[in-house]
């Protein structure tokens, strides 16, 4: 609904729906924290989708969003897209995509070879909205 709203970090799971082009999104927010983690494959197995999104600025947490990221690589059902937004280009002090994938220890190449095309990276401000609309073009794409 074309709407940016701050948030605090999530404290526990929320869904919200959303529409982009002629889909409607239900999306939920699991949040990041460790204590949830261990929630995030019940909800593989229901997803048309995921999505996740890595902070470009704070790359002193790179290598945790990689460890991560990779568990979801791993453990993702086939054929279901994964969504990796780089946020926060909208910063000076955003990292470059290659510098992030680095910091991630994962690259396009690497992703591909594990997912196939169902998995790619955007560069995006969910602030301002840049790089938005053809990373959810994409995704929406790949839905099967």
């Amino acid at each position: 609904h074309n709407s940016v709203s701050s948030f605090v970090p999530t404290q526990r799971a929320r869904s919200e729906e959303f529409v982009h082009g002629d889909i409607t999104f239900k999306a939920w927010d699991l949040g990041g924290h460790q204590q949830v983690r261990f929630l995030w494959r019940n909800f593989f197995q229901e997803a048309d989708g995921v999505i996740f999104i890595v902070d470009s600025i704070e790359h002193e947490r790179h290598g945790e969003s990689g460890v991560e990221l990779g568990g979801i690589v791993e453990n993702l059902p086939a054929g279901i897209p994964l969504l990796i937004l780089l946020n926060k280009i909208d910063s000076a002090e955003a990292l470059g995509a290659a510098e992030v994938q680095a910091g991630l220890n994962l690259n396009g190449a690497e992703l591909h070879g594990k997912r196939g095309e169902t998995a790619q990276f955007f560069r995006c401000s969910v602030l301002t909205g840049t790089g938005l609309d053809i990373a959810l073009h994409w995704f929406t794409q790949n839905i099967a």
